[in-house]
């Protein structure tokens, strides 16, 4: 509640009067109308005090009352109240002086709102704390109605915006059935003129049986009381729309129905497209639920699983609620994680179902955008059965190491490379353990006609088991592919190719 007060008297003794006319409520409850706490400024003369009114205005912090001496040193108070009324027409104005004035005089200057106390008479102290109280309460009541008005001419105004410019078509109906309002939608649709329906009723503008069904909906609204929900099937111009109905009552402040409205939305070409979705969907799903090789759709900023097909539950040995929101990286063992570039960039992924089963599989990643958002979609095969049937297959040192000689050979023990030169080359094997991976090749090929070529390759295969002789057979095949393949290549590219494809193999 705004409680300000400026007060203009060039004698001191009134200011006194004032204090303490005013401090009396200062300490009051402000709930209770009986008292109140006042915010007063006081000033000698008229001028500064309508300086400071002016300022006050025009940065938004407004003064409901002043009390003004007639005569004062340059501005006396009835020029002074009508200078604030001239800001601020709403302010009250209480005259307190001495002289001879009439209330009519008063009233004749100042046009309203001013109220006049004698000095001579002496007022006392209640009489003007009830005045200023009943006088700043009549004001803030004041803004507070107006302020409601505006509210609810604004709501209205912007009811009625929403009314025309909606998409779904409002109408109003009396219990008789007849119109009384209806929204620009409705016009547009049915080609209507407001003046061609209101007062009717839908006998008058719609076929005949639309009419027997929206009767019907129309008795079930009244009856139930509550709101309902219909699709209607209406012919415009022969061609027939689908509407997606909702009638409900509106009632009176005693509860009584009074009118019924409606708001119905075209939905013929969405349950077009809704028919043409649900067959897609239902052909999606279909082919997800037969592919037996799990399909995931991952967020690629959080990683947690979208969605997923009934095979990926049926590989994790968990329900669908357990699955997704989860990030896709809990899957895996911890020692499977251990390894961070495993989660973005291995091919070969290793899962942990609830029981503690291992699972292998190969892992493929591609991006997809739908409605400008991406999204990751995974696929991981089941190659479990691959991995323990390759884990069961032993292959001892000496047939892995026969299996070596065969992928590179015996080096030849001379090769003329020009007509004065020839290269002797033996290989002699004294490995610190019984086997050893390392492994060496000579060869010599004509990379082009009219140039021979030779190639010596040693290599030093770290690991003394089946599976670092394995590697080396690997890492040769490789490398005599990349010969076979670019014979002119030279050295740096040659090896700069092997690296990259033994990278690659995970060998």
């Amino acid at each position: 509640m705004n409680r300000r007060i400026l007060i203009a008297d060039d004698e001191m003794i009134y200011h006194h009067i004032f204090r303490s006319i005013f401090a009396s409520g200062a300490g009051a409850d402000p709930r209770k109308n009986s008292s109140m706490s006042f915010d007063v400024a006081m000033f000698r003369d008229g001028a500064p005090l309508v300086e400071f009114f002016r300022s006050e205005f025009e940065n938004g912090r407004r003064i409901p009352l002043c009390i003004l001496d007639i005569r004062m040193l340059s501005m006396d108070g009835l020029e002074a109240a009508e200078l604030i009324r001239s800001v601020d027409p709403e302010v009250f104005i209480i005259i307190f002086t001495a002289c001879d004035i009439t209330h009519e005089e008063l009233i004749k200057n100042l046009k309203k709102d001013v109220y006049f106390i004698s000095k001579q008479r002496g007022s006392g102290k209640q009489e003007v704390l009830s005045l200023v109280t009943s006088l700043l309460i009549n004001w803030n009541n004041q803004q507070n109605l107006k302020k409601a008005y505006t509210d609810l001419d604004c709501t209205h105004r912007q009811l009625r915006t929403l009314l025309n410019y909606s998409p779904t078509v409002i109408v109003q109906q009396d219990m008789d059935g007849k119109y009384q309002m209806i929204n620009r939608r409705f016009t547009d649709i049915f080609g209507l003129h407001p003046a061609q329906v209101l007062g009717e009723t839908d006998a008058d503008i719609f076929p005949p049986d639309a009419v027997s069904e929206r009767a019907e909906q129309f008795r079930a609204v009244i009856a139930s009381g509550n709101p309902s929900e219909f699709i209607e099937n209406i012919s415009i111009n022969g061609v027939q729309h689908t509407f997606l109905t909702l009638r409900y009552p509106i009632f009176d402040e005693k509860g009584n129905i009074i009118k019924i409205g409606t708001m119905s939305t075209d939905v013929s070409k969405h349950q077009e497209a809704r028919e043409k979705l649900m067959e897609k969907e239902a052909y999606l799903n279909a082919i997800m639920t037969a592919v037996h090789t799990s399909v995931m759709i991952i967020d690629p900023e959080s990683y947690k699983i979208i969605d997923a097909n009934p095979w990926s539950y049926r590989l994790l040995g968990c329900t669908r609620n357990e699955l997704i929101g989860r990030d896709f990286y809990e899957l895996c063992p911890d020692w499977f994680k251990d390894n961070p570039e495993q989660r973005t960039v291995s091919d070969e992924y290793v899962l942990e179902r609830p029981d503690k089963q291992i699972i292998y599989t190969r892992r493929s990643v591609a991006k997809a955008a739908v409605k400008d958002r991406e999204y990751l979609v995974q696929s991981l095969l089941d190659i479990t059965d691959i991995k323990n049937l390759m884990k069961k297959q032993e292959i001892s040192i000496d047939l892995a190491k026969h299996l070596l000689y065969m992928t590179d050979g015996l080096p030849p023990r001379h090769t003329r490379l020009s007509e004065d030169l020839v290269l002797f080359a033996e290989a002699v094997s004294a490995p610190c353990f019984k086997e050893g991976g390392d492994h060496c090749f000579v060869r010599n090929f004509t990379a082009v006609p009219g140039k021979g070529k030779t190639v010596i390759s040693l290599k030093d295969q770290s690991g003394h088991e089946v599976g670092c002789v394995l590697r080396s057979i690997i890492t040769d095949l490789i490398h005599h592919n990349i010969l076979n393949r670019h014979p002119e290549l030279p050295l740096d590219k040659v090896i700069s190719i092997l690296n990259n494809e033994n990278c690659r193999s995970d060998i």
